[in-house]
């Protein structure tokens, strides 16, 4: 009896001081900086496009904005393009495309076809065109959505939440860059609505093919607030999110 109950004590100066031990090493530990977690975008390549904006001056390019914060954020690499080079950067496989058409006057050369085939191939897009015809009407099916024949809404509720993360409001105001016509109402052959017009029932933003494919309605220039920035952001991290999924 007595022998055991040596052993015992030692046992338990022994558990004791591996306690202390461990609870020495936490603490230690916890003193030490953490490395920052990687982003699951990280590498991630964006190909953007825009034609053409209004009065930069007062009509800034959110979307951009919002796009340089998110390379900084996530380690994502930007590709600005143009009407020359579009093509040729699209033939490097970026993982997203950002096409922005403000002009009235269509696609320039191939673009619209090129489009057709990114698709296609399961490429991941966000899209808006000024016009609703020929081949802005085409790629709009092809991403399962459409034109309903409105325009110039006054601004959109957004609805799906997906979108809402870090809005103010979810209720956010256009201005008018100087454009005839600087947004569209859609009208969805089987993709979801994420965001409506104000005051209406009628599709701002559908999100097309399970999320491979995004279509707004409304030009880039036309949302100049940080709840604009902020509803962009969203947007391509939602697609990113989809392409991670796909992977």
């Amino acid at each position: 009896m007595e022998h055991r109950r040596r052993s015992n004590a030692w046992v338990l100066l022994r558990y004791g001081v591996l306690v202390g031990l461990a609870v020495v090493l936490a603490a230690c530990a916890s003193t030490q900086p953490m490395p920052p977690p990687s982003s699951p975008f990280e590498g991630r390549t964006i190909l953007y496009y825009v034609d053409a904006l209004g009065d930069e001056e007062f009509y800034p390019d959110i979307a951009l904005m919002s796009l340089e914060g998110a390379v900084a954020d996530h380690g994502l690499t930007l590709v600005i393009t143009d009407n020359d080079s579009f093509l040729s950067d699209l033939s490097d496989y970026p993982d997203l495309v950002v096409y922005f058409r403000q002009n009235s006057a269509g696609f320039p050369g191939n673009h619209a076809d090129a489009l057709f085939d990114w698709i296609q191939l399961g490429g991941h897009l966000v899209f808006a065109h000024y016009s609703a015809a020929d081949g802005a009407s085409y790629l709009a099916e092809t991403m399962q959505s459409g034109f309903d024949g409105g325009t110039n809404y006054d601004g959109i509720q957004v609805s799906h939440h997906s979108l809402v993360d870090g809005l103010t409001s979810t209720s956010l105001t256009f201005v008018n860059p100087d454009w005839s016509t600087y947004n569209r109402g859609l009208s969805p052959s089987g993709g979801a609505t994420l965001a409506t017009y104000a005051g209406t029932a009628v599709p701002a933003i559908v999100r097309g093919l399970g999320g491979q494919v995004y279509h707004l309605g409304f030009l880039s220039d036309t949302l100049t607030d940080p709840d604009g920035a902020r509803l962009y952001t969203n947007i391509f991290e939602a697609a990113l999110e989809h392409l991670a999924l796909v992977e």
